[in-house]
Protein backbone atom coordinates (compact mmCIF):
# COMPACT_ATOMS: atom_id res chain seq x y z
CA UNK A 1 0.00 0.00 0.00
CA UNK A 2 1.58 3.43 -1.16
CA UNK A 3 1.47 6.99 0.71
CA UNK A 4 -1.43 7.71 -1.23
CA UNK A 5 -3.59 4.72 -0.30
CA UNK A 6 -2.52 5.18 3.29
CA UNK A 7 -3.87 8.67 3.52
CA UNK A 8 -6.97 7.47 1.89
CA UNK A 9 -7.56 4.94 4.36
CA UNK A 10 -6.94 7.36 7.15
CA UNK A 11 -9.69 9.47 5.62
CA UNK A 12 -12.42 7.16 4.52
CA UNK A 13 -12.18 4.81 7.35
CA UNK A 14 -9.99 6.54 10.53
CA UNK A 15 -11.53 9.88 10.22
CA UNK A 16 -14.88 9.21 8.61
CA UNK A 17 -15.40 6.24 10.09
CA UNK A 18 -17.36 4.62 7.05
CA UNK A 19 -18.94 1.29 6.88
CA UNK A 20 -20.10 -1.38 4.42
CA UNK A 21 -22.62 0.14 2.28
CA UNK A 22 -22.11 3.50 3.19
CA UNK A 23 -21.43 6.10 -0.09
CA UNK A 24 -18.83 9.66 0.21
CA UNK A 25 -18.45 11.68 -2.35
CA UNK A 26 -15.07 12.71 -3.95
CA UNK A 27 -14.18 15.71 -5.42
CA UNK A 28 -10.74 16.43 -6.81
CA UNK A 29 -9.22 18.00 -10.19
CA UNK A 30 -9.20 16.21 -13.54
CA UNK A 31 -5.46 15.67 -13.11
CA UNK A 32 -5.35 13.89 -10.09
CA UNK A 33 -6.44 10.63 -11.06
CA UNK A 34 -3.37 8.92 -9.17
CA UNK A 35 -4.85 10.31 -5.77
CA UNK A 36 -8.83 9.07 -7.39
CA UNK A 37 -7.61 5.94 -8.49
CA UNK A 38 -5.90 5.36 -5.06
CA UNK A 39 -9.26 6.50 -2.46
CA UNK A 40 -11.16 4.07 -5.65
CA UNK A 41 -9.02 1.17 -4.15
CA UNK A 42 -9.15 1.45 -1.12
CA UNK A 43 -13.18 2.17 -1.29
CA UNK A 44 -13.53 -1.18 -2.88
CA UNK A 45 -11.86 -3.21 -0.61
CA UNK A 46 -13.87 -1.81 2.48
CA UNK A 47 -17.31 -2.48 0.23
CA UNK A 48 -17.49 1.57 0.87
CA UNK A 49 -19.49 3.25 -2.37
CA UNK A 50 -16.75 5.94 -3.78
CA UNK A 51 -18.65 8.61 -6.33
CA UNK A 52 -15.93 10.65 -7.93
CA UNK A 53 -16.38 13.80 -8.91
CA UNK A 54 -13.24 15.01 -11.44
CA UNK A 55 -13.13 18.85 -11.65
CA UNK A 56 -11.41 20.79 -14.39
CA UNK A 57 -9.96 24.07 -13.85
CA UNK A 58 -12.32 27.08 -14.00
CA UNK A 59 -11.28 30.51 -15.92
CA UNK A 60 -10.05 32.77 -12.94
CA UNK A 61 -11.85 34.92 -11.06
CA UNK A 62 -14.50 31.95 -11.12
CA UNK A 63 -15.18 30.01 -7.80
CA UNK A 64 -13.59 26.60 -8.01
CA UNK A 65 -16.77 25.22 -6.67
CA UNK A 66 -19.72 25.97 -8.94
CA UNK A 67 -23.32 25.64 -8.13
CA UNK A 68 -23.76 22.24 -9.28
CA UNK A 69 -20.47 21.01 -7.35
CA UNK A 70 -22.08 22.85 -4.21
CA UNK A 71 -25.27 20.85 -5.23
CA UNK A 72 -23.83 17.65 -5.30
CA UNK A 73 -21.64 18.16 -1.90
CA UNK A 74 -24.66 19.21 0.00
CA UNK A 75 -26.26 15.78 -1.79
CA UNK A 76 -23.78 13.84 0.05
CA UNK A 77 -23.71 12.99 3.82
CA UNK A 78 -19.85 12.62 3.93
CA UNK A 79 -17.44 14.26 1.01
CA UNK A 80 -14.02 14.42 0.49
CA UNK A 81 -11.94 17.68 -1.51
CA UNK A 82 -8.85 17.52 -3.05
CA UNK A 83 -8.49 20.42 -4.70
CA UNK A 84 -5.53 22.89 -5.02
CA UNK A 85 -5.48 26.60 -5.14
CA UNK A 86 -9.02 26.16 -3.17
CA UNK A 87 -10.18 30.27 -3.16
CA UNK A 88 -11.65 31.88 -0.30
CA UNK A 89 -15.60 32.10 -1.34
CA UNK A 90 -15.53 28.24 -2.02
CA UNK A 91 -13.76 27.66 0.83
CA UNK A 92 -16.21 29.94 3.20
CA UNK A 93 -18.88 28.00 1.49
CA UNK A 94 -17.50 24.57 2.18
CA UNK A 95 -16.59 25.85 6.38
CA UNK A 96 -20.27 27.16 6.39
CA UNK A 97 -22.20 24.54 5.30
CA UNK A 98 -23.76 22.38 7.84
CA UNK A 99 -25.34 19.33 5.85
CA UNK A 100 -22.26 17.14 4.68
CA UNK A 101 -19.24 16.38 7.42
CA UNK A 102 -16.01 17.53 4.82
CA UNK A 103 -12.43 16.93 4.82
CA UNK A 104 -10.29 19.03 2.92
CA UNK A 105 -7.10 19.26 1.80
CA UNK A 106 -4.86 21.09 -1.40
CA UNK A 107 -2.06 18.43 -1.98
CA UNK A 108 -1.56 15.11 -2.25
CA UNK A 109 1.75 14.23 -2.42
CA UNK A 110 4.20 12.03 -0.64
CA UNK A 111 5.99 15.20 0.95
CA UNK A 112 2.11 16.84 2.00
CA UNK A 113 0.83 13.33 3.44
CA UNK A 114 3.60 13.12 5.78
CA UNK A 115 2.29 14.12 8.61
CA UNK A 116 -1.18 12.94 8.66
CA UNK A 117 0.27 9.46 8.16
CA UNK A 118 3.25 9.96 11.09
CA UNK A 119 1.42 11.93 13.29
CA UNK A 120 0.41 9.86 17.04
CA UNK A 121 -3.13 9.79 16.33
CA UNK A 122 -4.36 8.95 19.67
CA UNK A 123 -1.87 11.26 21.68
CA UNK A 124 -3.58 14.12 18.73
CA UNK A 125 -7.16 12.83 19.68
CA UNK A 126 -6.59 13.01 23.15
CA UNK A 127 -4.65 16.28 22.91
CA UNK A 128 -7.52 18.08 20.65
CA UNK A 129 -10.68 16.65 22.49
CA UNK A 130 -9.02 17.62 26.44
CA UNK A 131 -7.84 21.04 25.09
CA UNK A 132 -11.33 21.63 23.23
CA UNK A 133 -13.20 20.36 26.59
CA UNK A 134 -11.17 23.23 28.12
CA UNK A 135 -12.01 25.87 26.03
CA UNK A 136 -15.65 24.85 26.22
CA UNK A 137 -15.15 25.19 30.24
CA UNK A 138 -13.45 28.21 30.29
CA UNK A 139 -14.34 31.52 30.65
CA UNK A 140 -11.50 33.80 30.06
CA UNK A 141 -8.57 33.56 28.19
CA UNK A 142 -5.04 35.50 28.49
CA UNK A 143 -2.51 34.82 25.60
CA UNK A 144 1.14 36.44 25.73
CA UNK A 145 4.69 35.87 23.71
CA UNK A 146 8.10 36.33 25.32
CA UNK A 147 8.16 39.76 23.99
CA UNK A 148 8.00 41.86 26.20
CA UNK A 149 7.31 44.68 24.68
CA UNK A 150 3.58 43.23 23.83
CA UNK A 151 1.21 42.71 26.52
CA UNK A 152 -0.97 40.22 24.40
CA UNK A 153 -4.35 39.75 24.23
CA UNK A 154 -7.26 39.46 26.97
CA UNK A 155 -10.96 37.40 25.72
CA UNK A 156 -14.18 35.75 27.68
CA UNK A 157 -14.73 32.54 25.92
CA UNK A 158 -17.44 32.36 27.89
CA UNK A 159 -20.66 31.97 25.85
CA UNK A 160 -18.77 29.21 23.09
CA UNK A 161 -18.08 25.77 22.89
CA UNK A 162 -14.51 24.68 21.73
CA UNK A 163 -14.05 22.52 19.01
CA UNK A 164 -11.20 20.11 17.32
CA UNK A 165 -10.30 18.75 14.08
CA UNK A 166 -9.55 15.44 15.25
CA UNK A 167 -9.85 11.36 14.05
CA UNK A 168 -12.52 10.23 13.91
CA UNK A 169 -14.30 13.89 13.33
CA UNK A 170 -16.51 14.49 16.17
CA UNK A 171 -20.09 14.26 14.98
CA UNK A 172 -20.85 18.28 15.27
CA UNK A 173 -17.68 18.72 13.12
CA UNK A 174 -18.95 19.40 9.39
CA UNK A 175 -15.30 20.46 8.14
CA UNK A 176 -12.17 19.48 8.73
CA UNK A 177 -8.79 20.28 6.69
CA UNK A 178 -5.72 17.75 6.62
CA UNK A 179 -3.58 17.15 8.47
CA UNK A 180 -5.68 17.48 11.52
CA UNK A 181 -4.59 18.08 15.60
CA UNK A 182 -6.07 21.37 16.25
CA UNK A 183 -8.87 22.95 19.22
CA UNK A 184 -10.56 26.20 18.90
CA UNK A 185 -13.16 28.33 19.78
CA UNK A 186 -15.14 31.77 18.62
CA UNK A 187 -14.42 34.22 22.04
CA UNK A 188 -16.71 36.84 22.87
CA UNK A 189 -16.81 39.37 20.21
CA UNK A 190 -16.34 42.11 21.97
CA UNK A 191 -14.42 41.20 24.99
CA UNK A 192 -10.80 40.78 22.82
CA UNK A 193 -8.19 43.53 23.90
CA UNK A 194 -4.86 44.27 24.12
CA UNK A 195 -1.52 44.63 21.64
CA UNK A 196 -0.27 40.91 20.65
CA UNK A 197 2.95 39.97 17.83
CA UNK A 198 2.25 37.31 15.36
CA UNK A 199 4.96 35.50 13.07
CA UNK A 200 3.35 35.54 10.11
CA UNK A 201 -0.04 34.83 8.12
CA UNK A 202 -1.07 31.24 7.50
CA UNK A 203 0.53 29.80 4.37
CA UNK A 204 3.03 32.12 4.08
CA UNK A 205 6.67 30.74 3.36
CA UNK A 206 8.71 29.66 6.74
CA UNK A 207 11.90 31.03 5.34
CA UNK A 208 10.42 34.28 5.48
CA UNK A 209 8.63 35.78 8.91
CA UNK A 210 7.27 38.85 8.36
CA UNK A 211 5.97 40.05 11.84
CA UNK A 212 3.08 41.99 12.56
CA UNK A 213 2.21 43.93 16.02
CA UNK A 214 -2.11 43.75 16.22
CA UNK A 215 -3.24 46.01 18.58
CA UNK A 216 -7.44 45.09 19.24
CA UNK A 217 -10.01 47.18 21.11
CA UNK A 218 -13.65 45.68 21.47
CA UNK A 219 -13.02 42.95 19.74
CA UNK A 220 -11.71 44.18 16.39
CA UNK A 221 -8.51 45.39 15.06
CA UNK A 222 -7.11 48.97 15.19
CA UNK A 223 -3.86 48.99 14.57
CA UNK A 224 -2.12 46.67 12.06
CA UNK A 225 2.06 47.56 12.08
CA UNK A 226 4.69 45.36 10.18
CA UNK A 227 6.23 44.95 6.87
CA UNK A 228 4.57 42.85 3.49
CA UNK A 229 2.86 40.97 5.86
CA UNK A 230 0.68 43.79 7.42
CA UNK A 231 -0.22 45.21 3.88
CA UNK A 232 -1.26 41.49 2.57
CA UNK A 233 -3.77 41.34 6.18
CA UNK A 234 -5.03 45.29 5.70
CA UNK A 235 -5.73 44.28 1.94
CA UNK A 236 -7.55 40.68 3.03
CA UNK A 237 -9.50 42.70 5.78
CA UNK A 238 -10.47 45.47 3.60
CA UNK A 239 -14.60 44.64 3.77
CA UNK A 240 -17.30 45.73 6.27
CA UNK A 241 -17.10 44.61 9.93
CA UNK A 242 -13.92 42.19 8.29
CA UNK A 243 -11.10 43.37 11.18
CA UNK A 244 -13.48 41.67 14.26
CA UNK A 245 -10.92 38.34 15.96
CA UNK A 246 -13.09 35.53 15.17
CA UNK A 247 -11.18 32.85 16.13
CA UNK A 248 -8.37 31.55 18.82
CA UNK A 249 -7.18 27.99 17.99
CA UNK A 250 -3.99 26.12 18.75
CA UNK A 251 -1.79 23.77 16.90
CA UNK A 252 -1.62 20.19 18.34
CA UNK A 253 -0.05 18.05 15.64
CA UNK A 254 3.82 17.36 16.54
CA UNK A 255 4.61 16.55 12.65
CA UNK A 256 2.92 19.53 11.01
CA UNK A 257 5.63 21.98 9.75
CA UNK A 258 5.51 26.09 9.09
CA UNK A 259 5.11 27.21 5.36
CA UNK A 260 4.02 24.22 3.97
CA UNK A 261 -0.14 25.53 3.48
CA UNK A 262 -2.07 27.11 5.07
CA UNK A 263 -4.49 24.13 6.79
CA UNK A 264 -0.60 22.93 8.10
CA UNK A 265 0.42 25.97 9.10
CA UNK A 266 -2.68 26.38 11.74
CA UNK A 267 -1.78 22.34 13.45
CA UNK A 268 1.90 22.63 14.33
CA UNK A 269 2.38 21.57 17.79
CA UNK A 270 3.29 24.40 20.29
CA UNK A 271 1.74 27.59 17.95
CA UNK A 272 -1.35 29.56 18.55
CA UNK A 273 -3.34 31.07 15.67
CA UNK A 274 -5.76 33.78 15.84
CA UNK A 275 -8.51 34.36 12.91
CA UNK A 276 -10.01 37.46 11.79
CA UNK A 277 -12.92 38.21 9.87
CA UNK A 278 -16.63 38.63 10.50
CA UNK A 279 -20.19 36.59 11.41
CA UNK A 280 -22.07 35.91 8.45
CA UNK A 281 -26.35 36.11 9.83
CA UNK A 282 -27.39 33.03 9.94
CA UNK A 283 -24.63 31.20 10.54
CA UNK A 284 -22.44 29.68 13.79
CA UNK A 285 -19.24 29.99 11.80
CA UNK A 286 -17.65 33.02 11.33
CA UNK A 287 -16.08 34.20 7.99
CA UNK A 288 -12.58 34.08 8.54
CA UNK A 289 -10.25 36.05 5.79
CA UNK A 290 -6.95 35.66 7.21
CA UNK A 291 -5.37 33.94 10.17
CA UNK A 292 -1.94 34.90 12.20
CA UNK A 293 0.66 32.44 13.42
CA UNK A 294 1.94 32.92 16.93
CA UNK A 295 5.09 30.66 17.13
CA UNK A 296 5.61 29.94 21.05
CA UNK A 297 2.60 31.76 23.32
CA UNK A 298 1.58 31.23 26.64
CA UNK A 299 -2.31 30.84 27.48
CA UNK A 300 -4.02 30.95 30.89
CA UNK A 301 -7.85 30.25 31.12
CA UNK A 302 -9.20 31.20 34.08
CA UNK A 303 -6.22 32.07 35.88
CA UNK A 304 -4.66 28.59 35.02
CA UNK A 305 -1.67 28.16 32.86
CA UNK A 306 -2.13 25.34 29.93
CA UNK A 307 0.31 26.43 27.35
CA UNK A 308 3.96 27.94 28.20
CA UNK A 309 6.17 29.29 25.63
CA UNK A 310 4.69 26.45 23.13
CA UNK A 311 4.75 23.78 25.61
CA UNK A 312 1.56 21.76 26.39
CA UNK A 313 1.02 21.78 29.95
CA UNK A 314 -2.79 19.37 30.22
CA UNK A 315 -0.84 15.92 28.75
Amino acid sequence: MNKIEKLAKLVLLDCLELQPQQSVLLVSEVKQTHAALAFQSVAAKAHVELLSLALYERPNGEPRLSALTRNAIQAAELAVVILPKLDQASLTWLRQQNRTQVIVFSQIDDEAVWPSLEADQRQLRDRSRKLADILTIGRTLQLTTNNPAVPGLKMSIAQNRGSAEMIPLLPETYFASLPLGRAFVTPVLNSVEGTIMVENLTGSQASAPSPLTLKVAAGKLTLIKGGKAANELRRRLAGANARLVVEIGFGLNAKARLGYSEFEDEKVLGTAHLGFGHLVSGSKTPEIFARGILPAPSVMIDGKKIIEDGKILFG
